[in-house]
């Protein structure tokens, strides 16, 4: 019975995966980690190719898991960092083995280890956007398609919502993610082809560099 599981939850998730790289096919995504993290992801089917839990969890994983996917697709900030997230997924998957399928004292220690080195980059990319939003700036983007599909970012105030600025000109795949080095705040824009770094200065964006 446990063969015929992994079996079948096996060639869902390959057809599923087959038609959902159909989505990012003018997207600069490795395909195979847009399947793995984003659509249809691994999280969800976690739980159906292991053990059922102790505790009778498994269905309350899967729709944790179901969230956490529609997280993924929502946020191009998340798309920005897709490596990060791969380690995140494999980290969270391995927890479910650890707590909810070993469930020990040990397990419940490596768990929460396990969680705290994998969530603190996010928690990072979080506190970092925290500190663009606290002075009124925010990030939005507009898709549109002529004879090829673009992507554009703006700055926008994330009080009214008013325009400020123009940032980021690319490709459907275009994502961003912040990052700081000896306490200068950036944030950086990029697709395949081109990027763009932005410094958090005084309050306002200065352009690092050209694209």
């Amino acid at each position: 019975m446990l063969m015929l599981r992994i079996t079948l939850v096996t060639i869902f998730w390959i057809v599923s995966s087959i038609f959902s790289s159909m989505l990012f096919i003018y997207y600069d995504y490795n395909k195979i980690l847009a399947a793995l993290i984003i659509i249809p992801g691994v999280l969800p089917v976690v739980p159906l190719l292991s053990p059922a839990p102790k505790y009778g969890w498994r269905l309350i994983y899967i729709c944790f898991a179901i969230m956490i996917q529609l997280v993924f697709i929502s946020f191009d900030l998340l798309r920005g960092n897709i490596y990060l997230l791969f380690f995140v997924v494999i980290g969270v998957s391995l927890l479910y083995f650890v707590i909810f399928i070993k469930n020990n004292t040990i397990s419940y220690f490596l768990g929460v280890v396990v969680c705290m080195c994998l969530f603190y980059p996010l928690g990072k990319q979080l506190y970092l956007y925290n500190a663009f939003s606290m002075r009124d700036i925010c990030f939005n983007h507009e898709e549109y398609c002529g004879s090829s599909c673009y992507k554009d970012y703006s700055v926008i105030s994330c009080k009214t919502s008013k325009w400020k600025m123009d940032v980021f000109h690319g490709s459907p795949g275009s994502h961003y993610y912040f990052d700081s080095v000896d306490g200068n705040i950036y944030v950086n824009f990029g697709d395949a082809n081109s990027s763009a770094e932005y410094l958090l200065l005084n309050g306002k964006l200065k352009n690092n560099n050209n694209y």
